[in-house]
């Protein structure tokens, strides 16, 4: 049996409203587990319009008068700068770099070298090379306890 041109239109039309609308009963239904499964979701929890703070801007006594944010789960940054210089940091460093100087016999070499830069200087070692040039006025290789202190 064959159709005209016109049923065959009216037909697929057909069909294609059938699919649309199961598509949609589909998303309707995906929608209500959703919003089972995540109730922060649900649209009952949005705030509405009226119940949002005005846009009025804090006082400076209210944005002042507030505590400070402090996040507990962050780790602590160490405090690195001290105006007038750090007290007792002087001693516990020249204590360190007599022992680090007095287990290579008061010179260091460049690979040596690296605990000065990492525990004292508190760089990262990859720097190393560097830092023990710029100490090493003399180009010899080793690092004196004196050159060092200079």
């Amino acid at each position: 049996m064959l159709l005209s041109k016109e049923e065959e239109r009216k037909r697929f039309e057909k069909e294609r409203d059938r699919e649309d609308e199961k598509e949609a009963e589909r998303f309707k239904e995906s929608e209500k587990l959703r919003e089972k499964e995540n109730p922060r979701e649900n649209k009952e929890n949005i705030p509405k319009i009226g119940d949002l703070q005005s846009n009025k801007e804090p006082s400076y006594k209210e944005e002042h008068d507030k505590e400070p944010f402090v996040n507990k789960t962050t780790e602590v940054i160490p405090r690195f700068y001290f105006p007038g210089g750090e007290k007792n940091a002087s001693i516990d460093v020249i204590r360190e770099i007599d022992e680090i100087f007095a287990a290579h016999k008061d010179e260091l070499t460049v690979t040596q070298f690296e605990p000065v830069t990492t525990r004292i200087f508190k760089i990262p070692k990859f720097l190393n090379s560097m830092v023990f040039a710029r100490v090493d006025k003399d180009k010899k290789g080793k690092v004196s306890k004196a050159a060092f202190l200079k």
